[in-house]
């Protein structure tokens, strides 16, 4: 695995652990949006 893509693994980490707190006691999803040519990646949480 690259390093980039460790990267990008560990923040979507952080992402579910922040939304883990946010929505404790709620069920909620995360879709990825398509992206830009840029380095940013979207989510959509549900």
């Amino acid at each position: 695995m690259s390093e980039y893509a460790v990267a990008v693994d560990e923040r979507l980490s952080e992402l579910q652990n922040w939304l883990s707190v946010v929505f404790s006691r709620q069920a909620y999803s995360i879709q990825p949006l398509a992206g830009d040519a840029s380095f940013r990646r979207y989510f959509r949480v549900r």
